[in-house]
C-alpha cells in the first residue's frame, strides 16, 4: 500500500480523466493501448492498493463489487473536486497507518524491506542463534 501510494502521489488527477476511464471500460483490455502512460501507472497503483487492503480485510477472494466500491471511495473519479481528491488521499493515508498498526512492532516500511536487514539486525540474529557472543 505504501509503494502504491508513493506512485499515486503525482498521479491523483489521472483518475479524473473521462477519456482514460472510458478506455478502461472497453472489453479485453483493448483500451489500454490508447491510455496515457500516467493513467496506466495510476491504474496499476490503484489496483495494488485496493488488492492489498481488501486481501487484509477478507483474506479470501476479492469480489468485483467490493473492489469497485473501495476504488470509488478512495480514488479520484471524474467530476471529483480538488477537495474531494484531497479527502480521498487522506483516507488512503489513514488506511496505510491502520495497516501499519495492525502489523505490530515487526512492521518494516517498503523502503526498509528493499534495503534489507541492517547490520544491527544481522548481528542480533547471529547472537540469537548463538553463533556470536
Amino acid at each position: 500500500m505504501e509503494t502504491a501510494e508513493k506512485t499515486l502521489k503525482d498521479l491523483d488527477t489521472e483518475g479524473t480523466s473521462m477519456m482514460n476511464r472510458g478506455l478502461e471500460a472497453l472489453p479485453g483490455g483493448v483500451g489500454n493501448l490508447a491510455q496515457s502512460e500516467k493513467f496506466q501507472k495510476f491504474k496499476q497503483a490503484r489496483s495494488a492498493f485496493v488488492q492489498a487492503m481488501l486481501r487484509d480485510e477478507s483474506g479470501a477472494a476479492i469480489q468485483t463489487s467490493e473492489f469497485v466500491r473501495l476504488e470509488r471511495e478512495m480514488f479520484p473519479q471524474p467530476g471529483d473536486t480538488p477537495d474531494v481528491i484531497s479527502q480521498k488521499a487522506a483516507a488512503r493515508r489513514v488506511a496505510i497507518d491502520a495497516m501499519k498498526k495492525s502489523a505490530g512492532p515487526g512492521y518494516k516500511s517498503s523502503e526498509a524491506a528493499q534495503a534489507g536487514p541492517s547490520r544491527a539486525d544481522i548481528e542480533a540474529e547471529i547472537r540469537r542463534r548463538g553463533l556470536m557472543k
